[in-house]
């Protein structure tokens, strides 16, 4: 699918009955709808749109008054869905906002939720400050892992914009979104672009040493420590990682044919379907603490790692 051309026709279906359609009524009741998940969608239809492939996008949108019994639970909850998939933006995103005509008030998301939001190096900056937002306002850290945080988001945001191949007319650019859960007590947070991927970044420079890494190796990499390409600092993933880790939380690397996944303190990576480019999601645990000097060597002063970025941010 990604490798679809301008000569190409590719046709979507997007379909949110399907879900719904389980064997119990309870099962259907508490499905859930997360941002992360729609903004893949998303990423995708304007990857391919990018290539020049004529794109057709249908959904099941028209069958919900046919299929669904208005004063049932399960009516709720789709109906429910379906406007935040309409306040994060999905729908005008997709170019579908006609199909499903907004009836609500529009509520700023603050520090509770950021939409599925397109940005590049004119408003990195303002989303990166979104996106510390809701995960300062809520987590329990001291300020050095906070500022730990800031930076490591900022570098992730960062290093998309300097591995984006989309095509000159987007110039370097990503997708993020981020929402958090009270009565889950967590975080959702992705990060995504259709770039280069982890691999040709890492391999790709010329007298790199990463060069006979394979695309496994090369994830296996990128969370440690120090491991750049010469254009990143080489600490954001580490630290994202190690945060994680000691966060009971987890965290997904998508690149390439590979993802990498930290889950229950465990780092593994394992082959799966393509991706063309980079995903890094995290769901941050926000009633576990994390303490800086618990995965920081104790004679590491915050400042040399964070005062450089901080300087440049005023």
């Amino acid at each position: 699918m990604f490798k679809a051309n301008a000569s190409d026709e590719l046709r979507l279906h997007i379909g949110f009955l399907n879900e719904y359609r389980a064997k119990s009524p309870d099962e259907k009741v508490t499905m859930m709808l997360y941002s992360d998940e729609l903004l893949l969608i998303t990423t995708a239809v304007h990857q391919l749109k990018s290539s020049g492939a004529s794109l057709c996008i249908t959904t099941d949108l028209s069958d919900l008054n046919r299929v669904m019994d208005k004063a049932s639970a399960i009516w709720v909850k789709m109906s429910g869905m379906l406007r935040y998939a309409s306040r994060i933006d999905f729908f005008k995103l997709l170019d579908l906002q006609h199909l499903l005509p907004e009836k609500f008030t529009r509520r700023p998301g603050r520090d509770r939720f950021i939409e599925i939001t397109h940005y590049n190096r004119s408003n990195y900056i303002e989303v990166g400050r979104r996106v510390v937002r809701v995960v300062g306002a809520h987590t329990l850290v001291d300020s050095a892992v906070q500022q730990m945080l800031d930076f490591c988001l900022f570098e992730i945001l960062d290093n998309v914009l300097i591995h984006s191949a989309y095509p000159a007319a987007l110039g370097g650019s990503g997708w993020c979104s981020a929402q958090h859960f009270p009565a889950a007590q967590e975080i959702r947070l992705i990060i995504a672009d259709t770039g280069i991927g982890i691999h040709r970044a890492l391999t790709g420079p010329e007298g790199s040493k990463f060069r006979a890494l394979s695309e496994k190796q090369a994830l296996y990499q990128c969370v440690k420590k120090g491991v750049t390409n010469g254009e990143g600092m080489g600490f954001g993933l580490y630290a994202t990682r190690e945060f994680v880790r000691l966060n009971q939380g987890e965290l997904l690397i998508y690149s390439g044919s590979h993802f990498a996944t930290l889950q229950n303190g465990r780092f593994k990576v394992k082959q799966g379907a393509y991706w063309p480019g980079t995903v890094v999601y995290l769901r941050i645990k926000t009633n576990i603490s994390v303490d800086y000097n618990s995965f920081m060597p104790k004679d590491h002063p915050l400042a040399a790692d964070f005062d450089y970025f901080y300087a440049n941010e005023s």
